[in-house]
């Protein structure tokens, strides 16, 4: 039986597994999210000439790059939005 501290008004927990899963989705999803932010500005900056962190920055790099920051950008998003019932 469950701790009464962590029981909800009528006796059931506050937050079902689905709850859980839901939350942990969501974490996982802003956490995407930021690593494509992080990678497409990465990549902003160096291509602009600020940061030299890359031997190479030429059209290869730009050509999966930037397609790479909106994928994981994207699925982050989709994580977020995704419900779970």
């Amino acid at each position: 039986m469950a701790d009464s501290a962590h029981l909800g008004s009528r006796g059931e927990a506050p937050y079902t597994d689905a709850d859980r899963r839901a939350r942990r989705l969501r974490t996982w999803g802003w956490l995407t999210l930021g690593a494509g932010i992080l990678m497409g500005s990465a990549h902003l900056i160096a291509h602009r000439g600020r940061l030299e962190f890359l031997s190479t920055t030429g059209w290869e790099d730009v050509a999966l790059g930037y397609p790479m920051a909106a994928a994981v950008s994207f699925a982050g998003f989709a994580m977020i939005r995704t419900r779970t019932t």
